[in-house]
């Protein structure tokens, strides 16, 4: 863990590349930047054909499975 300028505590995350691994019905195809908060987000294609970006959290967490 380190801490920030007030002192909180935070865990660092590496940000593996997910490129080709499959969550539910999403396909992750690459990398497309970050949120306003820090969060990584990727450009998946679900399984019906449909290209969205979901946050890499939802991917891994199981919180976003399908675009539907």
């Amino acid at each position: 863990m380190q801490a920030d300028a007030n002192g909180r505590f935070f865990t660092m995350t590496i940000n593996k590349d997910l490129s080709g691994q499959v969550f539910g019905y999403w396909t992750v195809i690459k990398r497309s930047g970050e949120n306003a908060y820090g969060m990584t987000i990727w450009a998946c294609k679900c399984a019906c054909g449909i290209y969205k970006s979901v946050l890499r959290g939802s991917l891994t967490s199981g919180k976003s499975i399908s675009c539907g």
